[in-house]
């Protein structure tokens, strides 16, 4: 039972995510916002690195 309701927080979480980077990628698209999610994400990835190196 715990098991099954870990999945369905994983489930909510990942779906929110999902809306969230959609409305951030329209958003870069029609040019109301300079950033999308996937730009943000892709920086943070990139510091972190720079973080570890």
């Amino acid at each position: 039972m715990f098991g099954s309701l870990l999945q369905l927080l994983g489930l909510s979480r990942w779906y929110h995510h999902e809306q969230h980077a959609d409305r951030s990628n329209a958003r870069k698209a029609s040019g109301q916002s300079a950033f999308s999610y996937d730009d943000l994400k892709g920086l943070r990835k990139l510091a972190f690195w720079l973080f570890v190196w």
